[in-house]
């Protein structure tokens, strides 16, 4: 039988795994020279060996086949031990072949990588159990069938698996249930996903069943700690999520369409914060990132906001996506003519993130091909990136990636002057604003003229909103010439409020002997300086706001004849900009071919979406409010429970559907996962934002078709 056929991505997926070591046990103790072969050998060894450089980026793996003791794998994040399938003797050997899979070593070689991509012992057992058994001893076998079950030296999978999984600890009845779903077809290499499929969603369903753990996880003791516990996930708590709906079950060679429903795009108001969750941040596994790509990503609307149409067109397909796979592999240049053929691709890689780049003179895979030059970017987005981090110096609530409620002001005065520049100084309209998942926001520009600014303009509008200079151990930040710049006067007048509510009283930035000494080095009179340093050294802890009074109230008892008014006023006008204005990352604007992080995606830290915000309600947007990827999951399975297939809740009316006889009547369609949840107001919001978008576009849409055809493919159809 042919092996399946592989993508180019699926090719990169795997030549970027780590380089594995693989001795046999009998050799372990000779990498480090150890002097004797000890019970404690395998685990000091791979111990040490895990915390060396395994690899080109640190990041391999030690895999060490025991023989009848099975097989030892042991990285930086990872430590198990997987049992053989046949126990030795009291006292002696096994008399069979007695690693996991049955196969040898070849088999567990690989049995082995799969606990380490997917760490799920399950998964690994169903890719390699079922094509083993032709190999258990030298030489092929003889098949027999027992019915309808293939029996290879009298044995089957089934009997195989039924003794394996609870030396595993699978559920009891995992068993039972891939027996009732697992035909013997799926043990041919064409559908042994389907077969990994059948068992994962057996282990699982199992709500009444233990998590499915490794027994005999080897630890480090008496030293420092490594991440060397058990890493293999839990069960999803609390979400239901049946793992057949996570994968998707069409040929490889095909990308046909979801079923899910098409949407009319109307104008919808903008989203409503969602009531508070848990703000605690969470990594995410790979299951529920699949769950999510599979039941809630809107690649529908994603397709339509970047191709700003609904047939596929070069906008689309010569767009650049990068990915970032779950083992930290990066692969940028990666295209798609359709999106079906995006949506497959996201589904069969299952990026913990990817990046949206500019739309190329021709297809970014074929960049190897072409002559340098050849390839160039020719539109993107107009881009801003705030990043939180960059008020380390301000803000005295959170440091680094923390955020809260207080700090986050920060990132709504950047918004509100940034959105507000954007509309009326260059008459841009088409403006998406997204929280980064954590700790920023990231504004896109879409109107056509910001998409086809070249290089060298979208550096000047980047010097146009740049007010703050230097870094945070410069001195004065901000030195304007009088009059203001209106773009400054109207920034001003927008933070000034800020600057009385979150400089002064919820940060208290002024309050440190430190963050003083700053803001007395920016007063432009040293008699004034000296006597407000000397009421401030007498009143230890003095609240911001005082000290911000004080200036005022000492320079009008005439402390310095020198100091003017209007010398003063300037300076604080100054003072309030350096601690209020947005501090934009300038690299990120100023060329095309700087990537960003798609909407939508999930932030792999802390869970949350990357929803969009309607900067018109900026102040009311609560980033510890996002729902989070597990949080949505959730609300699918209890919205169901409540209201189960057929009923009238679980249908919405078709409003694009067919007049039913004639009459104005419509069908129903089925209610997709999204409109379950508290991802619905943000998804709605997006999707009014494309259909204003694309009204613009058609203009310009039917000048190209005119000038250009599009790519012959069928509609995005889900």
């Amino acid at each position: 039988m042919d092996p399946p056929s592989i993508s180019h991505s699926q090719a990169l997926a795997f030549l970027v795994l780590d380089e594995i070591r693989f001795p046999a046990q009998g050799l372990l103790g000779d990498i480090l020279e150890a002097q004797d072969h000890g019970p404690n050998t395998n685990r000091d060894t791979c111990i040490k060996i895990s915390r060396q450089r395994i690899g080109p980026k640190g990041g391999g793996a030690i895999l060490v086949h025991a023989g009848e003791h099975g097989c030892l794998v042991k990285s930086r994040s990872l430590s198990l031990w997987l049992l053989p399938f046949h126990e030795a003797k009291t006292g002696g050997h096994a008399d069979e072949v007695i690693d996991p899979t049955g196969g040898g070593s070849t088999f567990l070689r690989s049995y082995a990588i799969d606990c380490l991509e997917s760490k799920d012992i399950a998964h690994a057992a169903c890719w390699d159990l079922g094509t083993s058994f032709a190999f258990e001893q030298a030489g092929m076998p003889k098949k027999s069938n027992a019915g309808d079950m293939e029996l290879w030296k009298e044995a089957n999978v089934f009997g195989r698996l039924k003794k394996y999984i609870p030396r595993q600890k699978c559920p009891p009845n995992a068993v039972r249930l891939v027996t009732m779903s697992w035909s013997h077809d799926s043990l041919r290499c064409g559908t042994r996903r389907d077969a990994s499929m059948n068992l994962r969603s057996a282990i699982w369903d199992d709500t009444n069943s233990p998590p499915l753990t490794m027994p005999h996880s080897v630890t480090s003791s008496g030293s420092a700690a490594q991440n060397d516990d058990e890493m293999l996930p839990d069960a999803p708590a609390g979400n239901g999520v049946k793992l057949e709906d996570m994968f998707d079950g069409d040929d490889d060679e095909e990308f046909p369409a979801s079923e899910a429903q098409d949407v009319k795009m109307e104008s919808s108001p903008a989203p409503e914060p969602p009531l508070a969750q848990n703000s605690a941040a969470a990594e995410v596994d790979t299951e529920i990132m699949l769950a999510f790509y599979q039941r809630l990503f809107p690649f529908r609307y994603l397709f339509q906001w970047l191709n700003h149409g609904i047939v596929p067109t070069r906008d689309f397909g010569n767009r650049e996506f990068a990915l970032t796979l779950q083992n930290d592999a990066y692969l940028r240049y990666q295209s798609y003519p359709t999106a079906d053929l995006f949506r497959k691709d996201i589904l069969k890689m299952n990026p913990s993130r990817f990046e949206i780049g500019p739309v190329y003179s021709t297809n970014p895979r074929d960049r190897k091909t072409l002559r340098g030059g050849q390839m160039k970017p020719v539109s993107k987005e107009l881009v801003f990136d705030i990043d939180m981090t960059d008020y380390d110096d301000i803000r005295t609530c959170c440091q680094e990636a923390n955020i809260c409620h207080k700090c986050w002001a920060f990132v709504t005065m950047a918004i509100k002057v940034v959105d507000t520049a954007l509309r009326e100084d260059f008459g841009f309209e088409h403006i998406l604003w997204v929280y980064s998942g954590r700790r920023g926001v990231h504004a896109w520009v879409c109107d056509p003229r910001a998409r086809n600014l070249p290089d060298e303009r979208r550096r000047a509008i980047m010097g146009y909103m740049e007010v703050l200079k230097g870094g945070s151990q410069t001195g004065k930040r901000v030195n304007l010439k009088r009059p203001l710049h209106p773009h400054v006067a109207r920034s001003l007048d927008i933070l000034k409020n800020y600057f009385a509510q979150t400089t002064l009283a919820d940060q208290d930035t002024f309050e440190s002997d430190a963050q003083a000494e700053r803001l007395l080095s920016l007063l432009p009179d040293k008699d004034l300086n000296e006597a407000l340093k000397r009421k401030w050294d007498s009143s230890p802890g003095r609240p911001s706001t005082n000290k911000w009074a004080d200036i005022d109230a000492l320079a009008k008892t005439g402390k310095s004849s020198k100091l003017n008014t209007s010398t003063l006023r300037d300076a604080k006008q100054d003072i309030v900009l350096e601690y209020t204005y947005p501090r934009l990352d300038a690299e990120v604007s100023k060329k095309m071919i700087h990537l960003l992080k798609s909407p939508f995606v999930i932030h792999p830290k802390t869970g949350r979406i990357c929803v969009p915000i309607d900067p018109k309600n900026a102040d009311e947007f609560d980033p510890l409010a996002v729902p989070t990827v597990s949080n949505l999951l959730a609300e699918i399975d209890a919205y169901d429970a409540k209201h189960p297939a057929g009923t009238a809740e679980a249908e919405v009316p078709d409003m694009e559907g067919s007049a039913v006889n004639g009459s104005d009547i419509k069908g129903t369609r089925k209610l997709q996962d999204y409109e379950k949840t508290s991802l619905k107001p943000y998804i709605d919001h997006f999707r009014s934002f494309i259909a204003n978008l694309l009204k613009e576009e058609r203009v310009v849409k039917r000048e190209r078709e005119e000038t250009g055809p599009a790519i012959k493919a069928d509609p995005m159809e889900f």
